[in-house]
């Protein structure tokens, strides 16, 4: 080999190395903005984080307070439930009263309709009776009349 083909060889070899020099250092650069860029982002995903678990922390703190309610509501409901039972006790209780004094009251209205129908007959045979005996009278002394002439003095 000869001098000048060592030459261009070095020069190659040379060109090759300063070639992947700047590559690296164009590399580190981006990787350094690269890292510089996931440092900001974690800071921002931390922040995220801190503000997840404070709402974590609220919505943990909002389920306790919905279970409070519910158990408290559910007690409620089991004593409503047992009031409307003891309601709906009554209720049949006083829907039989009822019914009795219902069947009583007919028999009390039948009763004063028969009453009605014997005042409405008593008040017929007086009128007619009274009725009757006024015509006697005169028919009595008619008679009587009748008799004084026919008997001596």
């Amino acid at each position: 080999m000869s001098m000048a083909a060592t030459d261009i060889t070095t020069e190659l070899l040379q060109s090759i190395r300063d070639e992947l020099q700047g590559f690296r250092a164009d590399t580190n650069a981006r990787l350094d903005a690269t890292n510089a860029r996931l440092d900001q982002t974690n800071i921002r995903l931390d922040a995220t984080n801190s503000g997840l678990e404070t709402t974590i922390a609220r919505i943990e703190a909002t389920n306790d307070r919905l279970d409070a309610t519910t158990e408290r509501l559910v007690e409620r409901f089991h004593a409503m439930a047992k009031h409307f039972d003891v309601m709906v006790d009554r209720l049949d209780v006083t829907i039989e009263r009822i019914d009795v004094t219902n069947e009583r009251l007919q028999v009390v209205e039948s009763t004063l309709v028969d009453i009605v129908e014997q005042q409405r007959f008593v008040v017929r045979y007086t009128k007619a009776t009274s009725e009757r005996g006024l015509g006697l009278e005169t028919r009595v002394a008619d008679l009587e009349d009748r008799v004084a002439k026919l008997e001596p003095k």
